[in-house]
């Protein structure tokens, strides 16, 4: 049936909730840049430190000799000043192409024709950069033997 024959007829399928929108645009974002090598790469590069980290500790927790690598306030804070050069190149990275690569496509009038405020999708696109960030800076708390440094974190 050609297209200019059909008629209007009402949706049949469920809807979708209200404000959920931009979890859609952040999984789609976040599944494009773990597609990219590059950014894998970063992220491994970036991950370095926490590993090395993680080893100190638990060399501190179960080496009697290691007991000098024990972790303080100033390990954390150290850690915390080593991931913010990471955490901004991989900022720059991810949020270069977020509305760019939309507007390039002119996708971004795609998205705001779907019941999707414009708050919606700027907090989709944060979230692609929160969890990114987010991944970098709070691997660290996990590594804590007495867990009484992560509150450093915050």
């Amino acid at each position: 049936m050609p297209i200019h024959d059909q008629g209007y007829r009402r949706y049949g399928g469920s809807k979708a909730p209200l404000g959920q929108g931009w979890t859609v645009i952040a999984r789609a974002g976040i599944r494009s840049m773990f597609a990219k090598r590059a950014f894998l790469g970063l992220l491994l590069l970036a991950w370095f430190p926490f590993f090395v980290r993680a080893v100190q500790f638990y060399a501190a927790a179960n080496l009697p000799q290691a007991a000098m690598l024990a972790p303080s306030a100033d390990t954390f804070r150290q850690f915390l000043d080593q991931q913010a050069t990471f955490v901004f190149f991989v900022t720059v990275y991810v949020g270069a192409g977020l509305i760019a690569n939309d507007r390039r496509a002119n996708a971004l009038q795609i998205y705001l024709s779907k019941p999707l405020t414009r708050a919606e999708y700027v907090f989709g696109k944060l979230a692609i950069l929160m969890d990114d960030a987010l991944a970098l800076r709070s691997c660290i708390a996990a590594c804590d033997p007495n867990r009484k440094n992560a509150a450093i974190l915050l």
